[in-house]
């Protein structure tokens, strides 16, 4: 079990032997969590909360319809989650997330590549900046994107 937290989310994390052993073990543990946040005056919304299961590429996913009982309520587990702006799949692909900004990428260097011109071209900064773009995914998947011939 882990727990990270940042600001007003927390992510709890469980691993098991078999998607049965792993909810059973983040039902019981959770109650544990939610009430210490609980002791600290906090609320947990059980509406907000996200419930993944992560199984590897090629491996199965929860059960159809599956569930935690979290408190009173029950959470459906997700195909997919968004946590501090990352979102997460179960198979560890990241494909979401990249669906999700290779449109926002394009946009941004499109942009710039229209505006920069008009302004005398990029700064020194600016070039740094752009050149990192392509890297904003070896971050979460190392390796990706990165070409023999780039230098290291």
């Amino acid at each position: 079990m882990g727990v990270i937290c940042y600001a007003d989310d927390t992510l709890i994390y469980f691993r098991g032997r078999n998607y049965k052993e792993a909810a059973w073990l983040a039902e019981v543990r959770l109650d544990l969590v939610i009430s210490r946040i609980e002791s600290l005056g906090l609320r947990v919304r059980v509406d907000k909360t996200e419930a993944l299961l992560f199984h590897g590429t090629g491996r199965k996913g929860p059960p159809p319809g599956a569930t935690l009982q979290i408190g009173e309520g029950r959470v459906r587990m997700s195909p997919q989650m968004k946590y501090l702006g990352l979102i997460l799949d179960g198979g560890w692909t990241f494909g979401p997330h990249f669906a999700m900004v290779g449109p926002k990428v394009v946009k941004v260097t499109s942009a710039l590549g229209r505006l920069l011109p008009n302004l005398g071209g990029p700064s020194a900064a600016c070039r740094q900046s752009l050149r990192s773009l392509p890297e904003y995914g070896e971050v979460w998947c190392p390796g990706l994107g990165r070409s023999p011939h780039r230098e290291k």
